[in-house]
């Protein structure tokens, strides 16, 4: 929807070197972290016209962006990846017939 392609220009205002880029592409990796595929998708287009002006090389963008994608996403509790990971544990809890706590539950005492 164009979301955080407008926040990009905002942050363009801050950025004073190609370390600062740097740290807008973390900080926005935090921003889209409901799926990591999503994450790379929005935050990769969004901000590499803001890095290539501060001549940050595309690949470091990209690794940048995938170093943050998955871990955030795994880690966050509302995301694609916490859905899967407790339908793991949940699966394993059944079969091991332990009943004392949820598997959400199991999964935020886990982080």
């Amino acid at each position: 929807s164009g979301g955080m392609a407008a926040l990009a220009p905002i942050a363009v205002k801050y950025i004073k070197d190609s370390f600062l880029s740097q740290l807008v592409v973390y900080v926005f990796g935090f921003v889209v972290f409901f799926d990591d595929y999503g994450n790379t998708l929005i935050v990769g287009n969004s901000i590499r016209p803001t890095t290539d002006y501060m001549r940050l090389s595309r690949e470091k963008l990209s690794f940048l962006v995938d170093c943050t994608a998955a871990p955030i996403a795994s880690l966050m509790p509302i995301s694609t990846w916490v859905a899967f990971e407790v339908s793991r544990i949940e699966a394993s809890l059944r079969t091991i017939g332990y009943t004392d706590e949820s598997a959400y539950g199991l999964f935020l005492d886990s982080i």
